[in-house]
């Protein structure tokens, strides 16, 4: 179901998301999908994350809009690791973290591409208790606050995440911080691989995947 996560977004409106699972849970997930919206894709993996036990909310960053093409998710993400995007992750975290009661509860934050920056920006701003990305990095800033393990998954062949540009000093950044960070590459994938409505989908990269990703969550969330 969709809730109201916050009274207000970057735009002035109300703050939507996707939720799903036991609010009972002891431990969250939140999903950050890619510059295509808030698909069917990303409310899939909500609701398979939230079968395996997991509290898990997926805001809808770009406000009930959705793209098809990639000439129409350029200009949805224009705003991209904008201030006010990233306070938009971050009022999710605190919602998810607040809901049960006060209670303190461990959050993951998974993202793709788009969404997979923001996941490592929530990482960086102390948002979150363990972060995994597909195919999405970031330029860690000096003076930020990353403590939480990192999980990442990146296709063999992405024009828009170069490996020695964009992955490799990543890794070196967060092993510089002492992070604990894994990364898998998936041969023969390109961007978009996870995604089943993707012309890019790997059915056999998807399933490694996920079994690593809820590895990974189940390690670092308990």
């Amino acid at each position: 179901m969709k809730i109201v996560l916050c009274g207000s977004n970057r735009k002035g409106g109300e703050l939507w998301g996707y939720v799903a699972g036991p609010k009972s849970a002891s431990a969250g997930v939140v999903v950050l999908h890619a510059w295509w919206g808030l698909t069917p894709d990303f409310i899939d993996v909500a609701d398979r994350l939230a079968g395996e036990g997991y509290r898990v909310v997926a805001p809808d960053l770009f406000y009930g809009e959705t793209a098809s093409t990639l000439e129409a998710a350029e200009l949805l993400s224009e705003e991209m690791l904008s201030d006010a995007m990233i306070n938009d992750v971050s009022e999710t975290v605190h919602w998810l973290r607040g809901e049960c009661g006060g209670a303190r509860r461990k959050i993951g934050v998974v993202g793709f591409s788009l969404g997979g920056m923001l996941a490592l920006e929530a990482g960086a701003h102390g948002d979150g208790d363990a972060v995994v990305t597909f195919y999405g990095t970031t330029v860690l800033q000096p003076g930020g606050d990353f403590q939480v393990p990192v999980l990442g998954h990146f296709a063999e062949r992405d024009p828009y995440e170069p490996e020695k540009e964009n992955i490799v000093p990543l890794f070196e950044r967060l092993q510089e911080l002492q992070v604990s960070a894994t990364r898998y590459d998936y041969p023969g994938t390109g961007q978009w691989f996870f995604e089943s409505s993707n012309k890019a989908y790997n059915p056999v990269a998807h399933h490694l995947a996920w079994q690593r990703t809820l590895h990974f969550l189940r390690e670092s969330l308990g």
